[in-house]
């Protein structure tokens, strides 16, 4: 519960005591664009998208995208870099996330899969990861073909 006050105030509203500090002056949902890339930056598109909802607390973004993307095409991408997407906002200079992947047909097995952000970047990284295996990025040569690549993603992470 909370026992603090809140007051609206130019700019925001203060959530408890004032000052900057406890001032939530941004706040938005709406959806973007999923794209996939062959690389974490620059890199060749894929031609297929799909869309994505997310949430903007202050500088918190909760970006998910639900449903399946459907037969991925990844011709003009490079088969052997890493697999990244888009996000609805660049990443903060911590570059601090959490996520999850539900996989459908990523030709992976006995791995988890996670994204994670960099510092500061416009697209998350794919990656998977297992015991005693370390952590790897998803390439592009990882997906099948079939009516469903990847599935359903959630991702946290901090802007500026």
């Amino acid at each position: 519960t909370f026992a603090g006050n809140i007051n609206a105030v130019a700019g925001g509203i203060n959530l408890g005591a004032t000052g900057a500090a406890n001032l939530l002056d941004d706040y938005e949902e709406g959806t973007w664009t999923v794209t996939l890339y062959d690389a974490t930056s620059g890199g060749n598109a894929s031609a297929t998208t799909t869309t994505g909802n997310y949430t903007k607390v202050g500088r918190l973004v909760t970006a998910t995208f639900g449903g399946q993307l459907s037969n991925i095409n990844t011709a003009g991408m490079i088969a052997g870099n890493p697999l990244a997407m888009s996000l609805p906002f660049s990443a903060g200079s911590s570059g601090r996330s959490c996520g999850a992947i539900v996989p459908s047909e990523i030709a992976l097995t006995g791995t988890g899969l996670n994204v994670a952000v960099g510092a500061s970047a416009s697209r998350a990284y794919l990656r998977a990861s297992g015991t005693g295996a370390g952590i790897t990025s998803i390439i592009v040569s990882d997906l099948t073909s079939g009516a469903s690549d990847i599935g359903d993603l959630s991702l946290t992470y901090m802007t500026d």
